[in-house]
């Protein structure tokens, strides 16, 4: 996974990394210019990052480059912000871990470490990136005169960033545990809500489905205006169904795609998205299931999201289809017709989308010609039944 991802913690959106600027010095960006030439041919063997053979040339290399040391530290700063800028991300990694190992003794070497943690997770490598992290807490790293609420900061989004790497290489069982030691952590209120929001994740894949329930409840007691409060409702739905609450798990379902986001429009598409997940999945279960009643709430409620042709024309042919089978035949053609009705007045003109629409159109048409003859045979039958008892 090689873009930059956005991650909440702090009650701010934080990049991938925390930027590093150097100062702008003539000197600086003239090294800068000659050694990107040759570091370049270096990183050419991209998969030599972490071998000996390349630590060497490196070392080599920074010979030719002798300065004093705040030139050299400026000098790496800015190579490293450099390859960041334009997302080379094995060069960068490969000047900040020179960086950190160069300058021992500088204030700023915790939040290097840091910022490699989070550059090698993003490189898919997530047992390195929690070594980078745990540097983070190492007492070793901590030198005289770093300012302590700053290193406590630091180090409680360290191990929140620890928890969440065991969570996306897949440990869940470790993430469950260490997120659940961060709740007992004094925490902002944002970041409170970052680690509960987890902590939901983390049981909910391990499949501890009485654990989310009551999680999710909380969470949503808590954090009543969260932007992630639809995402919770989908795992504490598909965990009441697992445990056999459905009518429970309806309840909710239907409050999910019944509601508006909390505060700012900001996050709107992923609060959309919960909702159209949790909708189909429910819909299509308890249609799969039998339970008509319960599809055809969820298909009305969904209706209710979107006035698009792609989202709404199938959501109405389910609704004639479930109307159909629970014998409500008017309410069926009235379905039937209308989806007819909006194709003969809609133009679309994607080439993907008509042709969903035109599947849809199709049965439809199909469905309304079965209810004639329904209908038309229900009259024979009706006829043939009045002369007999005449």
């Amino acid at each position: 996974m090689c873009r930059p991802r956005i991650f909440l913690f702090g009650g701010a959106m934080l990049s991938g990394i925390l930027p590093l600027y150097a100062e702008k010095d003539p000197e600086i960006d003239l090294l800068r210019s000659r050694f990107i030439d040759q570091f370049d041919e270096i990183l050419q063997m991209e998969s030599m990052v972490n071998s000996r053979i390349f630590s060497e040339r490196i070392q080599a290399l920074w010979r030719e480059f002798q300065t004093e040391i705040p030139m050299e530290r400026a000098l790496l700063k800015s190579l490293f912000q450099h390859y960041l800028d334009r997302n080379q991300r094995m060069a960068a990694i490969a000047v900040l871990q020179e960086l950190a190992r160069r300058h021992v003794d500088d204030p700023e070497r915790q939040q290097w470490y840091f910022q490699l943690g989070q550059l090698y997770r993003e490189a898919g490598a997530f047992e390195t990136a929690i070594a980078r992290f745990y540097q983070v807490l190492n007492p070793s790293v901590v030198r005289s005169g770093a300012p302590t609420e700053e290193y406590r900061r630091l180090s409680q989004r360290a191990q929140f960033e620890i928890a969440r790497s065991y969570f996306e290489m897949g440990d869940h069982e470790r993430s469950t545990q260490l997120f659940s030691r961060l709740e007992l952590i004094e925490l902002s209120d944002a970041d409170r809500e970052t680690v509960a929001y987890y902590n939901v994740r983390s049981h909910y894949q391990r499949r501890q489905y009485n654990r989310v329930i009551a999680l999710a409840e909380n969470f949503r007691e808590q954090y009543t205006a969260s932007r992630r409060e639809a995402e919770i409702l989908y795992m504490q739905t598909r965990a009441l169904e697992a445990t056999g609450a459905r009518d429970q798990a309806l309840v909710v379902t239907l409050e999910l795609l019944r509601s508006s986001q909390p505060g700012s429009a900001n996050g709107a598409e992923q609060w959309q998205h919960w909702q159209r997940t949790t909708g189909n999945f429910f819909a299509n279960h308890y249609f799969e299931r039998g339970d008509l009643n319960a599809a055809l709430q969820i298909y009305q409620a969904m209706a209710r999201l979107s006035d698009s042709p792609e989202w709404l024309w199938p959501i109405v042919y389910q609704i004639g289809i479930c109307t159909e089978r629970l014998g409500l035949m008017p309410r069926a053609r009235e379905a039937y017709e209308w989806i007819l009705a909006e194709a003969d007045s809609t133009e679309i003109e994607s080439a993907s989308i008509r042709m969903q629409t035109d599947m849809i159109v199709e049965g439809a048409t199909w469905r309304l010609e079965r209810l004639d003859r329904l209908e038309e045979l229900d009259q024979r039958i009706q006829q043939l039944s009045s002369s007999i008892t005449q």
